[in-house]
């Protein structure tokens, strides 16, 4: 019986043995669970043996089949995966995991919009309509590109109407962009949706080729005509023609003729009227703009006549002549004058004559300003004027807080400001002249005696010269000085000298004037002093102590009122009786206190007296541009045997670092910290902590543009989004640039191609440097249209131009050729076109 158990407790522990030893677990990990499109995913091998070593994996992908240890596979059609491993190992045990569904890829959505206008007239509105679909859910977000005055829309707003305006002509592209629910993102591109025709415009240009006498032969030409808009003119006087320029017009009647011009290009049709520009009916005429002549006054010429002339002529009278088409003219004196004016055209000569355009005098008008000039608030101020005849005196006055109107000959204003005010007057005679006086001033400024801060003190005897530190645009006239109270001294002069031979303090009293009569006093007290060297003597406990205890200084000095303390060789100072100071660095320092009597002074230097006992704690810091969140940290201790380093993280948390030197430290955030260093000798038993701030900032370049496309020159809104900079630039380019130190700037592309974009650079606190530069580059279209001509056309004849226009992105597609010679036109490259007879043609590409 014993030993039946005994066999069966032994194969039990067999069991058990064999069951602890022979476990196989296949398990595996992967990077991505879903995506959208085309997924890529990695697997790894995660799987465990304790039965020998795994010598095979077989993997089932969703239908594909792999025998590596770690797969990958891209997923191409939409659905749900599982994804199953099975392992065997050298003995050939094996183990098998499937995870369902594990494997998730989205179906793309369909982006695909439309318009409501597919070619219009400029300027055109148009609406886009979003026909896009997910078979995910819905839609979360959309990013058009249309141009216009929309330029570029982004929202998540399903309802948002989506419109643009093309102000000008041409073919528009757009593009919009969607994600939906999933994440997953489609973009479609259609170019040339809206097609845009600039409304067809007239500008008029008349030649008068016989204009003496009727019928007048007149040239119409069309400025600029567009060789694909269609003409048909109405020159007004019975006859029609339809082409770009009519043929030279014959009008047979004197009155106003109006031409109308229907213009028609693709869709766009406009009709404009030149309402009375052909005058055969000439009438010459001026009149003179202005109330009243008067000498020494300008008067202005209007041309009145009902036609324009090739050029103009006016003689004044006075010896003088013009030809601007309406001259200002001044007379120099009164009087008559008779005003001719000749206008030409071609060999033409008309004139109209007024004579005896009577000139009057000039009003004399005087002003006199009483009490113009003050130095006290409030100012009563008298301003009168006459003039030698009747008339309306007008008065401005501007200044500090006042601007006032009014009218008469005299008036007194009160000022309660000082300041400068400006006065100024317009007569205007019973006759109609005006006299302007401009150039009056009102002068109220405060006037101020002053003395200079410090009086003079010192040991007696000595002299003390008096001066002033008046500051003033008006002269002085005058000094009264008195020193002491009652006075010992007085004085007339400017700058005096006061005798100064017993101790003592006295006060100063100075009396000024200027020349308009102002004046102003000021009292020192205590301004001049006069005193004997002191005897000088200190203590100060502790005289032997650590660095970081404080000393306390006294002053035993007799006779004095005033101390300046020097306490080492780096020239501290203290102004106290009796000051405490702590100092910066162990060692013995020697410790001087000068002491004075009214300015009269006195030192003591005791060498050797203060003994401060070492360490102290000291470091730098200096900050990683590539890692910013670790600082590298230099131990600057002197003295010490021991060392501990506090980093306080936050109000309730630090790290403490013991015995050690501390090369540097990682901080978990960005923000404002601070650092103590501990420092103890073991010879003195003294200790020292020292702390500092530490800034930790993570510098970071960046921006967002408004659009990456358009033609030239194309305007770009560059919004920049730094971190933690204190200073940013752009560096030059192929662009002008508005705004650069700004979070928004405008960079202008003028010339065509796929350029890049604008480099910022980006400097933090440590004077660490950040670039960044968009990688999307920017589209410039740009076209320069270009002919290719003779420099010398025989007539008649016909002659060839080219075309050599410059395309900066793409190539040119298309072409419109017009020559105004028999309205030819063409396609090509290099036409050629009849030149039949000399004469002014427009060629227009």
């Amino acid at each position: 019986m014993c030993t039946l158990i005994k066999v069966l407790l032994t194969s039990l522990a067999l069991c058990i043995s064999t069951f602890t030893f022979s476990q196989v677990n296949a398990d595996f990990i992967f990077d991505k669970s879903e995506g959208c499109g085309l997924l890529a995913v990695s697997f790894t091998d995660k799987s465990t043996s304790s039965s020998g070593n795994i010598v095979s994996w077989q993997w089932n992908l969703g239908g594909i089949f792999s025998a590596k240890q770690n797969p990958g596979i891209i997923f191409n059609t939409p659905g749900q995966y599982t994804i199953c491993l099975t392992i065997k190992t050298s003995t050939g045990a094996s183990s098998t995991t499937c995870k369902e569904k594990i494997i998730k890829v989205y179906e793309n959505p369909k982006a695909d919009f439309n318009v409501d206008i597919i070619e219009g007239c400029s300027p055109v509105s148009v609406i886009f309509n979003d026909l896009s679909i997910s078979k995910n859910g819905s839609i979360s977000s959309w990013l058009w590109d249309i141009g216009g005055s929309a330029n570029i829309i982004s929202t998540t707003d399903s309802l948002l109407e989506i419109s643009t305006s093309y102000n000008s002509g041409g073919n528009y592209s757009a593009s919009l962009s969607i994600v939906d629910e999933k994440g997953c993102v489609a973009i479609i591109t259609k170019p040339n949706v809206v097609k845009v025709t600039n409304s067809p415009t007239v500008r008029l240009d008349y030649t008068y080729l016989s204009a003496c006498d009727l019928p007048w032969d007149v040239k119409i030409d069309n400025i600029d005509p567009d060789p694909l808009a269609t003409y048909t003119w109405d020159l007004g006087n019975g006859q029609t023609y339809t082409g770009a320029n009519p043929p030279i017009v014959k009008y047979n009647e004197a009155k106003d003729y109006s031409i109308s011009v229907i213009v028609k290009k693709g869709p766009c049709l406009d009709t404009v009227i030149f309402a009375n520009v052909i005058k055969t009916n000439r009438i010459t005429d001026f009149d003179i703009l202005s109330e009243a002549i008067c000498a020494n006054q300008a008067i202005k010429m209007n041309d009145m006549s009902n036609y324009v002339a090739d050029s103009v002529r006016w003689d004044f009278g006075d010896g003088t002549i013009s030809t601007a088409i309406n001259p200002e003219h001044t007379f120099s004196i009164p009087g008559c004058f008779t005003i001719k004016l000749k206008k030409y055209i071609g060999s033409c000569v008309q004139e109209v004559v007024k004579p005896c355009i009577n000139v009057l005098p000039e009003p004399n008008v005087n002003v006199n300003i009483n009490n113009g000039f003050s130095c006290l608030i409030p100012a009563e101020v008298t301003l009168k004027s006459d003039a030698d005849s009747d008339g309306i005196f007008s008065w401005t006055i501007n200044g500090p807080d006042l601007d006032t109107l009014f009218t008469g000959d005299n008036h007194n204003i009160i000022i309660n400001q000082f300041g400068k005010y400006s006065v100024s007057l317009i007569f205007k005679g019973e006759n109609g002249c005006i006299i302007t006086k401009n150039d009056q001033e009102i002068d109220i400024s405060k006037f101020q005696a002053g003395l200079p801060f410090f009086g003079q003190k010192g040991c007696i005897p000595f002299n003390a010269v008096l001066t002033d530190s008046i500051i003033s645009n008006v002269p002085i006239s005058s000094w009264s000085w008195e020193v002491g109270n009652p006075a010992i001294f007085t004085s007339t002069l400017r700058n005096p000298v006061f005798p100064v031979i017993d101790t003592g303090s006295w006060d100063i009293r100075l009396v000024v004037e200027n020349v308009y009569g102002c004046k102003d006093t000021i009292i020192r007290k205590n301004y001049i002093q006069g005193g004997t060297p002191p005897v000088v003597n200190f203590t100060a406990t502790p005289l032997e102590e650590c660095l970081n205890v404080s000393r306390q200084f006294t002053s035993l000095s007799s006779n004095a009122d005033e101390w300046i303390w020097t306490f080492n060789d780096i020239n501290v100072f203290s102004f106290e009786e009796n000051p405490a100071y702590t100092f910066e660095d162990f060692g013995i320092f020697d410790i001087t206190l000068t002491a004075f009597h009214n300015g009269c002074g006195n030192q003591l230097t005791i060498e050797d007296y203060i003994v401060v006992f070492k360490p102290v704690s000291a470091f730098s810091v200096e900050y990683n541009c590539d890692d910013p969140y670790t600082i590298d940290i230099l131990n600057q201790s002197r003295g010490a045997d021991i060392y501990y380093w506090v980093v306080h993280l936050s109000s309730s948390v630090s790290d403490t670092i013991r015995d050690s030197l501390m090369a540097n430290y990682t901080f978990p955030d960005r923000g404002l910290y601070f650092l103590s260093h501990y420092s103890k000798s073991l010879e003195t038993g003294c200790e020292h902590i020292r702390t500092d701030s530490i800034f930790i900032v993570d510098l970071e370049a960046s921006y967002t543009l408004d659009t990456i496309r358009g033609c030239a020159p194309l305007e770009v809104k560059v919004t920049s989004t730094v971190q933690d900079a204190i200073q940013s630039e752009y560096l030059p380019g192929q662009f002008t640039i508005i705004n650069p130190g700004g979070n928004e700037a405008i960079v202008t592309f003028s010339e065509g191609g796929i350029l890049p974009g604008p480099q910022l650079v980006v400097t933090d606190r440590h004077g660490c440097i950040d670039t960044f530069q968009t990688n999307i580059p920017i589209e410039v279209s740009k076209i320069s249209a270009a002919i290719g001509a003779p420099d010398v056309v025989c007539i008649p004849g016909s002659e060839t131009f080219t075309d050599v226009s410059i395309s900066g992105l793409g190539s040119i597609v298309s072409r419109e050729w017009f020559f105004s010679a028999g309205d030819q036109t063409s396609q090509d490259i290099s036409p050629l076109f009849d030149i039949p007879d000399p004469g002014n043609y427009f060629l227009t590409l």
